[in-house]
């Protein structure tokens, strides 16, 4: 599904409670598989942790991966997710294209921490 940039704005600016997001492809199995709902909420970057799940826009696309950490480049804040299925970080990306974070399904805060002794 292509979400044009002006379209990802239109959504976020309408995200006032809890929504849904279809996911389309296996990044994120076995936890999250294609046809899965993630219900997301409005972001709050002052809440957001390593390996919560965010929803984000890159490439006209919406992407569903864990939250890996936050950098500074050249004076700008850049966020950087990865899949589950992957060994590469995503591309950086700015925070005004973080949609939101999920809300249901999370990750119990014991595999969170597993999580963070393997990556």
């Amino acid at each position: 599904m292509i979400v044009t940039k002006s379209k990802f704005l239109e959504i976020k600016s309408n995200l006032n409670r809890p929504t849904p997001v279809t996911i389309l492809t296996g990044s994120m199995s076995p936890f999250i598989k294609p046809g899965d709902q993630v219900w997301i909420r409005p972001f709050d970057p002052n809440t957001l942790k390593k390996f919560d799940t965010i929803v984000f826009w890159s490439e006209d696309k919406l992407i569903c991966h864990f939250f890996y950490k936050k950098e500074k480049i050249e004076g700008n804040w850049f966020y950087f997710a990865k899949a589950l299925n992957s060994k590469r970080l995503d591309h950086p990306f700015a925070e005004d294209e973080i949609l939101g974070i999920a809300i249901r399904p999370t990750l119990p805060k014991w595999k969170k921490f597993f999580m963070k002794m393997i990556f």
